[in-house]
């Protein structure tokens, strides 16, 4: 049974995080010591994920010296079985 004086905790999500950062006063800012103009909360959040097109990326060395070059679309990606 929780406890009667707990409140129960809200799930978010990260944009909502980020709408709530982003409401932050200039002001609130400074006080938090942030100084608006470099930085601020709202800022701190990661909103796009940028990744470089395959003829850029380094291919991957493998244990074995293989090597694994980027999959045309994602990661570069890399099949490995071990035995436990």
């Amino acid at each position: 049974m929780p406890h009667p004086t707990r409140r129960a905790r809200a799930q978010i999500t990260a944009e909502k995080a980020h709408e709530i950062l982003k409401r932050i006063s200039d002001d609130e800012c400074r006080a938090l010591g942030f100084d608006p103009a470099y930085a601020r909360p709202d800022w701190m959040v990661l909103t796009v994920l940028p990744v470089p097109p395959p003829p850029v990326r380094p291919s991957v060395l493998m244990d074995s010296s293989a090597r694994c070059a980027p999959a045309p679309g994602g990661a570069a990606i890399a099949q490995h079985s071990s035995t436990w």
